[in-house]
């Protein structure tokens, strides 16, 4: 049986959001689709980008699948299935990169309210 991992990045978020929702209910269904409805942070993350991504030729589901594979895969295994060179900077995930992206805005910003704003409303993830 496959451990559960605890993620207190996005534990935070989902609680952060519903409270978002409560109090600007008008932002509820942009909430809804970006953590909402999404079972783990690396399927929001990924939602997020195939989303901007996304055009007529090449579809957000067709995207969300390719970029799912890359946030997960860590550079041990990319290594490990014949990749080339050294991993450089780091040996993590994307997806634990974007996590120490939000624990650094939200350590560092103090207009920075939690993991959520800084998801669905900064720059460094909606740019």
């Amino acid at each position: 049986m496959a451990s559960v991992r605890k993620d207190d990045v996005w534990d935070s978020m989902r609680k952060g959001a519903q409270e978002l929702v409560e109090k600007e209910p008008l932002l509820g269904g942009f909430v809804y689709s970006k953590i909402l409805n999404q079972p783990t942070f690396e399927r929001s993350l990924a939602f997020m980008l195939a989303t901007k991504l996304a055009s007529s030729t090449v579809l957000a589901s067709q995207w969300n699948d390719l970029i799912i594979d890359a946030l997960t895969s860590t550079a041990e295994e990319e290594k490990s299935m014949g990749g080339r060179g050294s991993p450089a900077p780091g040996t993590g995930s994307i997806a634990d990169a974007a996590r120490a992206d939000l624990r650094a805005i939200l350590s560092r910003d103090p207009a920075c309210p939690s993991y959520t704003h800084a998801f669905l409303f900064f720059k460094a993830f909606q740019g």
